[in-house]
């Protein structure tokens, strides 16, 4: 779909009608002909049945204000969309048009985003499924205040020619808008076999990529998983060893502590490899039994702090994302020296849960690939890009390189 009209193809259309023997496809082609007609240069906003119309204040007789609509079903906003619209009302801003156009600009969010992604709205669950219904996708129309559309585009959101569109359409004259509608009238009928066919490629194309998709999906769904059930085992035959050396010790009681931890510890990963995201609460859980399982082998101490504005049990993450790096910080920090120290602390930035995690330790060689866990979860955060348009940060850098102690820092930024 574009913004293209069906007054440019009329001629073609009468004679594909008239001449294709295949009455399925002529069918077709007047479904989807009827379907694009009431979105047309020159009709009533109204015309089109769209839910939302009634929230849009529309108000009759008014030519010289103008309302930017875009409604997407697509799940989250795409970060060149929100850049697009900011962009646009800056140019708006600039030319001294911000009260002569108003934007009603929709996507599919998160609720707790709603700051953030201004000037875009929540769209309306009910106007979802009817736009799915539709088949429309995507949908951007300039109008007039009294609901005339000027410019209508199906697809990703462009508000490139919507600029121009409103100064010409503020300097027209009366005569040139009767001319314009008179034409439209004349040759609306010609131009609907290109739109037809325009609109049929991109039903058929639209499908066959969502089921492409759909596997796809599916395929690095199992990928994640297979990641997340996975568990180094080199810190299982530690783990198995020290308690093994307790029970040599008689230590017991000590022992058939730790052996169940140590159990509590496999039941949560088996149990987090099955979900797409586990609660904070979880994953700090699962977090403080590896570390008290790893100072069996090792007597360094660990701190873990959370801020008082995280609810651990209403933030969701993805499953097993901390303790590779914590296990890295056991490895590389704590295990050449026997001791040493772990902080991790939790806290909030600008909607992003901020995730630091310092050891005390010779810090890491730069030219190294880290281990099993950090390349597992590097691949894991692909996967969820990927699959959620969500991309989770991480640095690492040495301590000595700004601080007087030595060391690894490493941050995660995660998108709430």
């Amino acid at each position: 779909m574009s913004s293209k009209m069906l007054c440019e193809i009329q001629e073609d259309y009468n004679d594909f009608i008239t001449s294709c023997p295949d009455t399925s496809l002529t069918n077709e082609v007047k479904r989807v002909y009827n379907k694009l007609l009431p979105f047309e240069i020159g009709k009533k906003i109204s015309e089109t049945g769209l839910m939302i119309t009634d929230s849009l204040h529309l108000k009759k007789g008014s030519d010289r204000k103008y309302i930017l609509l875009y409604l997407s079903t697509n799940s989250g906003l795409p970060a060149y969309e929100l850049q697009n619209a900011l962009d646009l009302k800056q140019l708006l801003q600039t030319e001294g048009l911000t009260s002569t156009v108003q934007l009603e600009l929709y996507s599919k969010f998160s609720s707790h985003n709603a700051e953030v992604v201004k000037p875009f709205k929540a769209i309306p669950e009910k106007q979802i499924q009817d736009l799915n219904l539709r088949e429309l996708g995507p949908v951007t129309i300039l109008m007039r205040e009294d609901g005339t559309m000027l410019y209508r585009k199906f697809g990703y959101f462009d508000t490139d020619p919507i600029l121009d569109l409103v100064k010409k359409d503020l300097n027209r004259e009366d005569k040139s808008f009767n001319d314009f509608i008179k034409g439209f009238k004349e040759g609306v009928i010609g131009a609907l076999l290109l739109a037809a066919i325009i609109g049929l490629i991109y039903y058929f194309r639209t499908k066959n990529k969502q089921k492409q998709e759909l596997n796809r999906r599916r395929i690095r769904e199992l990928e994640l998983r297979a990641i997340r059930s996975q568990m180094n085992p080199h810190f299982i035959f530690n783990a198995l060893s020290s308690i093994q050396n307790l029970i040599n010790r008689s230590a017991n009681q000590e022992a058939n502590k730790y052996l169940i931890d140590f159990s509590r510890l496999l039941r949560k990963v088996l149990a987090t490899s099955e979900k797409k995201l586990v609660t904070l609460s979880d994953e700090i859980e699962q977090l403080q039994l590896y570390l008290k399982l790893e100072q069996l082998r090792f007597p360094f101490s660990y701190s873990l702090t959370v801020d008082e504005n995280i609810q651990p049990d209403t933030i969701e993450i993805p499953g097993m994302l901390i303790q590779p790096f914590v296990e890295n910080a056991v490895k590389h920090g704590i295990a050449p020296r026997g001791t040493g120290e772990i902080i991790i602390r939790l806290s909030l930035q600008n909607q992003l849960l901020i995730i630091d995690i310092t050891d005390d330790g010779p810090g890491l060689d730069t030219d190294a690939n880290g281990g099993f866990g950090i390349r597992a979860v590097t691949n894991e955060f692909e996967i969820l890009k990927t699959l959620y348009n969500t991309e989770i940060g991480v640095t690492i850098e040495n301590r000595q390189e700004k601080e007087a102690v030595s060391g690894c820092h490493v941050r995660l930024s995660i998108p709430l």
